[in-house]
């Protein structure tokens, strides 16, 4: 795919796909009834009829038909891929690709062989089940989640434990159990009088301005942040924070989940990188699409992550981690250096494949 145009590459084997040919990759969408349609994540584009859609994030298929096509098997390993609107399949000439003549796939002459393909899975660019430290080589920093609620819930947290501890004990007088002599009704009348007579004075003859309060600054917790700086070959095992395993959200997009705090990389509305409310790795519910990132190769081995319903990409300024300015990830600025990250392989806390023994010490619990 090149731009709006559906071209054909330079002669390469079956097995030689090149690592940075991007524009040959395509993310399988299920169009439903059976049908499928090719994304490009390169371009933000769909296979269309002998062409290539409008700009359209991958779970962002519109309901055109053009888009749409049928999987039929056509021997030797090798499928057709028929669009029924059309009544053609899609096919690569000596020079092109576009669409056949009006054949239904069952009817598919022997001697037709532009129009059989054969399918070579490719790995994505972030395995699902894997885990992995996001590097940004301009701040030299990795992502990093803290843990908590996002900032709003916590405040509102914070505020409803401090109500929660404030039981009948704090304003209820206990008196203890012995004898206790109350002041005569007269006393405390003067000795009232007499107090509301000091705060006269003193608000009287007082010349000083009161101190403005200052805001305390908001917590980090439950905030996407950065890092200490540190070079991109990998984290330390103490580096929990830093540590994502990449979970599979459908039509090629991934999710973000860190094990220590059993949480999503969440974007907000208002530009905030923050963590969802707690979920285990593999119960990502089909709602949650704030947690939901295309993964687009950004050259020289850096990726960036969109977010399809902010319109938004991941990043790292000098001071945190938010989305950046509202960009489809076709239009990634060449100047834009703070939203592109490596992939640097982490441990999981347990290695596949891996041979271990556990060991419990009783006498140190609870």
């Amino acid at each position: 795919m090149q731009g709006s145009k559906l071209t054909r590459s330079s002669k390469k084997d079956v097995t030689d796909l090149p690592h940075d040919w991007t524009s040959e990759r395509f993310t399988v969408v299920d169009a439903g009834s059976s049908r499928i349609a090719l994304q490009d994540a390169v371009h933000n584009r769909f296979v269309a009829k002998g062409a290539s859609s409008a700009h359209r994030n991958a779970d962002k298929l519109p309901n055109w038909g053009s888009l749409k096509f049928e999987v039929y098997p056509a021997g030797n390993g090798e499928i057709v891929l028929y669009n029924k609107l059309h009544n053609k399949m899609l096919r690569m000439s000596g020079s092109k690709v576009d669409m056949s003549k009006s054949k239904k796939p069952g009817d598919l002459p022997d001697t037709w062989t532009w129009e059989r393909f054969r399918v070579v899975r490719v790995k994505p660019y972030l395995q699902p089940g894997s885990t992995v430290a996001l590097w940004c080589k301009h701040h030299r920093r990795y992502v990093k989640m803290n843990p908590g609620s996002n900032p709003g819930s916590f405040l509102l947290a914070r505020a409803r434990a401090s109500y929660a501890n404030h039981t009948q004990n704090d304003t209820l007088i206990q008196f203890p159990a012995f004898k206790f002599t109350f002041p005569k009704i007269t006393d405390i009348v003067k000795k009232a009088a007499e107090e509301a007579k000091k705060t006269a004075t003193k608000v009287t003859t007082s010349t000083k301005t009161p101190k403005p309060k200052v805001a305390k600054a908001v917590p980090k917790d439950g905030r996407i942040v950065r890092s200490s700086e540190r070079s991109g070959d990998g984290i330390p095992d103490s580096w929990k924070w830093e540590r994502f395993t990449v979970v599979d959200a459908g039509n090629g997009q991934v999710a973000f989940h860190n094990s220590m705090h059993n949480r999503f990389m969440k974007m907000t509305w208002d530009k905030k990188m923050v963590v969802s409310k707690a979920k285990t790795v593999d119960a990502l519910p089909s709602t949650w699409t704030a947690e939901r990132f295309t993964v687009v190769p950004a050259g020289k081995g850096e990726f960036v992550f969109h977010n399809s319903l902010r319109n938004r990409m991941i990043r790292m300024t000098k001071s945190e981690v938010d989305a950046s300015g509202k960009k489809s990830p076709q239009s990634l600025p060449k100047s834009w250096k703070s939203e592109r990250f490596q992939l640097v392989p982490a441990k999981p806390y347990l290695q596949p494949g891996t041979i271990v023994f556990l060991i419990s010490h009783p006498e140190k619990g609870s």
